[in-house]
């Protein structure tokens, strides 16, 4: 029988690996449930106003088009905190 090398012992804990913030992915999911709102929420008021005719329609056009800009601008936020989360800061 041939002689195994004995396995080596995992290393200890390195102070400077870093590890997930939770506080901040716990943001960035938040940011991530809200823009899934925002994502259902703009179309369907794109929809209810180009169903109607007249001035109501301009009344609702106008947030619906605010609110998937919305939409657009926290996806982008959530995956920048969620990023930010799991693999820190940003280095320069």
């Amino acid at each position: 029988m041939e002689d195994r090398p004995e396995k080596q012992p995992a290393p200890a804990h390195d102070p400077q690996q870093r590890h997930t913030d939770p506080m901040v992915l716990k943001l960035g999911i938040q940011y991530l449930v809200g823009t899934v709102l925002l994502m259902v929420l703009g179309p369907y008021l794109l929809t209810l106003s180009f169903l109607n005719d007249g001035k109501i329609r301009w009344i609702i056009l106008i947030p619906a088009i605010v609110v998937c800009a919305g939409a657009v601008f926290m996806g982008f936020k959530a995956i920048g905190t969620v990023m930010r989360a799991v693999f820190g800061e940003r280095r320069k």
